[in-house]
């Protein structure tokens, strides 16, 4: 029988033997082929004696021609009491669970097939010529027909609404819920499974929907490692018995000279993206976040270009010929630099380049914060360098506000030469006064801000890097003084002969063992 899905596709369905396909059987080649099929599955199942424990399952079967004029065959088995799939052989799964690593137990596998029982990510079995692989496929998603004997029972409805609202009360009360939703969107859900509760699943409609919301879940069960002993309760929890990435040299030297901005953005890409796990809000958040970080950097970038632009213009910060000299032409001009000009053109260099790096970030991210997961965890994987991992990407999303910072504190310098080079006494001692009192006060608000102990943790890893590098160069150092000095007093050594008499040459070493 022929049925459209809500989505629009077409697919078949036999009811009697809870048999379905998408291939047209419209045409009589392929009706004759998928019955083929069927009958052959069933001759394994009477060659080998194989007997399903449960009458309550479908059969999915699909044809595909080949580029070779061949006819390829898939199938799989879908058990509504288990809300597994199944097959008539040995099924190589790793495939299905290369998300993760450390995929050991079969209640965390149970969790995938579940998944994929439901909606996303189901497998077909392919027989082609003598070689079998699989593809990704759907169940319910594809085929949420309701008929006499397959419909959703309605406590799955009720489990559902159970999950949906123990998510929304875990995202209320907790900071760092592993939910991949917030709580207005389940709540959203919450109503619409009610009125497919009510609709007492004879709308494929409300199958669809809510199918695709359960396969999300167990999809969500199986990334988080529920039901093992290190399963992830908190997002950035590590479930892996790994070593923490150390800081390289790279963002060592460079955080301090950008203000400690780019590690502020590296841990929280890497709280982020634990265990190269995304959750959709919290990507989404951290991208506006950063937007708008970019966004008030370039209108303060572009207030800095003004306020050094409107200093330049102040008599006596651009020293020239032009008062009470004739001038005639303008090769006749003379300009002399002062220490705050030359000051306030390198402000002016450092805003510019806040607003264009800043220009070009927004401009290169806008689209980002629309990212689901598997785009978000692709951009980032791109962004990963091979030996810096996402160190680089932090130090560039840092740029714009270290160089405002540049900007705003060589200004101050600008200010400073200018009211001391060529201003009188009074200006100085007011200006001097003014500077020792803000002085305690900016490094005291320094010095609050890095009180907590992850800054302290990160002070500690730079100076540990920093140790091991000048440690290594040190290493390098001696051992090539040592060469050096074993080159100029090299002296012939004796050979001395084994126990036996004998000797043993270098081609009869391996790995440092005689043989």
């Amino acid at each position: 029988m022929p049925a459209t899905h809500p989505d629009g596709a077409l697919y078949f369905f036999d009811p009697e033997r809870r048999l379905f396909t998408d291939t047209d059987i419209h045409d009589a080649l392929r009706r004759d082929e998928i019955e083929e099929f069927y009958h052959y599955l069933q001759k394994i199942l009477r060659a080998d004696e194989l007997t399903i424990p449960s009458n309550n399952y479908d059969l999915v079967l699909d044809i595909t021609p080949t580029e070779d004029e061949r006819i390829q065959w898939s199938y799989y088995y879908a058990c509504h009491d288990n809300r597994c799939l199944f097959w008539l052989e040995t099924y190589d799964a790793s495939h299905m669970l290369s998300e993760l690593n450390g995929v050991t137990s079969p209640a965390h596998v149970k969790h995938r097939l579940e998944s994929s029982y439901w909606c996303v990510g189901c497998v077909l079995l392919y027989w082609y010529a003598k070689h079998r692989y699989w593809i990704v496929r759907n169940h319910w998603s594809l085929f949420p027909v309701v008929f006499e004997g397959r419909s959703l029972p309605l406590p799955v409805y009720d489990e559902l609404a159970g999950i949906l609202s123990h998510g929304c009360v875990d995202v209320m009360t907790s900071m760092s819920s592993t939910l991949p939703y917030d709580d207005d969107t389940m709540y959203k859900m919450i109503n619409l499974v009610r009125k497919a509760k009510e609709a007492d699943g004879g709308v494929q409609y409300y199958t669809a929907a809510t199918t695709r919301l359960l396969s999300f879940f167990a999809h969500w069960r199986f990334l988080y490692f529920h039901g093992q002993r290190h399963a992830r309760l908190v997002r950035d929890q590590t479930v892996y018995n790994k070593p923490k990435r150390e800081r390289t040299l790279l963002i060592t030297l460079l955080s301090p000279l950008l203000f400690f901005a780019p590690e502020v953005h590296l841990r929280d890409v890497e709280k982020l993206w634990t265990d190269d796990v995304i959750i959709e809000t919290i990507w989404k958040s951290f991208m506006t976040k950063l937007l708008g970080e970019w966004e008030d950097v370039i209108l303060w970038s572009t207030v800095m270009l003004t306020a050094n632009v409107g200093f330049l213009a102040i008599p006596g910060v651009v020293l020239s010929n032009l008062s009470g000299t004739n001038i005639t032409s303008a090769s006749q001009v003379i300009i002399f630099t002062s220490p705050s000009q030359i000051a306030s053109s390198l402000s002016i260099e450092a805003s510019v380049g806040s607003i264009v790096i800043g220009l070009l970030l927004v401009r290169h991210n806008r689209t980002k914060q629309k990212e689901d997961p598997t785009g978000a965890s692709a951009y980032l994987d791109q962004s990963t360098h091979r030996l810096f991992g996402l160190e680089p990407m932090a130090i560039i999303f840092s740029l714009p506000w270290a160089l405002l910072m540049w900007s705003m504190v060589i200004f101050f310098i600008a200010l400073l030469l200018f009211c001391f080079s060529i201003s009188n006494i009074s200006t100085r001692i007011f200006v001097s006064v003014m500077s020792i009192m803000m002085a305690p006060l900016v490094v005291g608000c320094i010095l609050t801000s890095w009180r907590s102990s992850d800054d302290i943790e990160l002070w500690h890893d730079s100076l540990v890097v920093l140790k091991r590098s000048r440690d290594g160069v040190l290493a390098r150092l001696k051992h090539f003084a040592d060469g050096t000095f074993r080159l100029h007093d090299a002296r012939p050594t004796p050979h001395h002969p084994n126990d036996d008499g004998s000797t043993h040459s270098m081609t009869e070493r391996q790995d440092g063992i005689v043989v």
